[in-house]
C-alpha cells in the first residue's frame, strides 16, 4: 500500500515538473529547453521503473543501472545549462560595464561639438598640471570667446549658431595632442591647455589658432561673413631653479590660471576683439590683425 502511494506521488511530481517545464518552454525560455532535456530521461526512467519490473535485467540490477545512466545524463545536461547561464551572466555583465564606461565617457563630452566639457577638461589636464609642477615644465591655459556670438544667433538663428560652434570646435580639435587638450566650457567659450610652450612661441601659437578660426568659411550659412574669437592666455614658463628641498616652486592652481586668463580675455575684448591678450610677462598682449579683421567680422 505504501509503495503504491509512493509510486503515485512520484508520478504526480513528475507530471508537475513536466507541466512547469512545458509552460516555461511555451513562453520562450531557453533555459526550460535545457532543463527539459536534463529531466526528460530521469523522469521517463522513474516512470518505467514504477510500471515495469526490470530488475530481472543485468543480473537483477536493471533498475539501478537505468537510474545511474539517467542520473549521469541529467548531470551532464544540467552542467551544460549552468555553463550557458554563467556565460550569459558574464556577457550581460560585460555589456553593463561597457554601457557604464560609455555613459561615463559621454558625461565628459560636449554633445554638440564632441569636445570635452568642463568636467572632462579638468580630468584631462590634471596629469599635465601634475607634470608641470613635478618637472618644472611650462603650462598655459587659453580661453576662447566667440566675438559677438549673440548677434549671430539673433540674426541667423540658433541652429546656424550651433553650426558656427561646431566649425570652431573642429579647428581647435585639430590641435589636440599629448601636450594640448581642448574643451568647450559652455556657450561660446572654449578652452585649451598647452604644455611645453611659453613666451613668444605660445603667443604665436595662440595667434595662429585665432587666424585659423577667422579663416573658416561660413559662406553656406553666414553669407560670407567672418566669425572671430578673442583669446586670453595665462601660464608659467619653464622653471630652472629648485628649492632647498629639491622641488620646484608650487604651481598656481587651475582656478588661478582661469582667473588670469579670463581677465586677459576681457582685456582682449575691450581692446577691439579678434586678438590675443596675455596675463603673463607684464601682461603684454599679443595682438592679431585687430581692426582690419573687425571690419568683416559678424557684428
Amino acid at each position: 500500500m505504501i509503495s503504491n502511494l509512493l509510486g503515485v506521488a512520484v508520478l504526480l511530481d513528475l507530471l508537475l515538473v513536466a507541466l512547469c517545464l512545458a509552460l516555461a518552454w511555451r513562453r520562450g525560455s531557453r533555459k526550460a529547453r535545457l532543463y527539459t532535456a536534463a529531466w526528460a530521461l530521469p523522469m521517463a526512467t522513474l516512470g518505467l521503473i514504477e510500471f515495469v519490473d526490470i530488475d530481472v535485467w543485468f543480473y537483477g540490477a536493471g533498475s539501478q543501472i537505468l537510474v545511474l545512466c539517467a542520473a549521469a545524463w541529467q548531470t551532464i545536461m544540467l552542467a551544460v545549462a549552468v555553463s550557458r547561464a554563467s556565460g550569459q551572466v558574464r556577457i550581460e555583465r560585460d555589456l553593463a560595464l561597457r554601457s557604464e564606461a560609455q555613459a561615463q565617457a559621454q558625461a565628459r563630452l560636449d554633445p554638440l561639438t564632441g569636445l570635452r566639457n568642463r568636467r572632462g577638461f579638468m580630468e584631462a589636464i590634471a596629469p599635465m598640471l601634475d607634470a608641470a609642477e613635478r618637472d618644472g615644465a611650462s603650462f598655459a591655459l587659453l580661453l576662447f570667446d566667440v566675438d559677438r556670438f549673440k548677434l549671430v544667433n539673433d540674426t541667423y538663428g540658433h541652429d546656424i549658431g550651433d553650426d558656427v560652434l561646431v566649425a570652431i570646435a573642429q579647428v581647435l580639435a585639430a590641435r589636440e595632442g599629448p601636450y594640448c587638450r581642448v574643451a568647450r566650457l559652455g556657450g561660446e567659450e572654449f578652452a585649451m591647455a598647452v604644455a611645453g610652450m611659453s613666451g613668444f612661441a605660445l603667443r604665436r601659437f595662440a595667434d595662429s589658432v585665432r587666424r585659423a578660426v577667422e579663416g573658416i568659411e561660413h559662406a553656406g550659412v553666414l553669407a560670407g561673413s567672418k566669425v572671430t574669437v578673442s583669446i586670453g592666455l595665462a601660464g608659467v614658463s619653464e622653471q630652472k631653479d629648485r628649492t632647498l628641498k629639491g622641488a620646484f616652486a608650487p604651481l598656481p592652481t587651475f582656478r588661478d590660471f582661469y582667473h588670469d586668463a579670463d581677465a586677459a580675455l576681457y582685456r582682449a575684448k575691450r581692446g577691439g576683439r579678434n586678438r590675443v591678450a596675455a596675463a603673463m610677462d607684464g601682461d603684454t598682449p599679443g595682438e592679431g590683425d585687430g581692426a582690419g579683421a573687425e571690419v568683416n567680422a559678424v557684428r
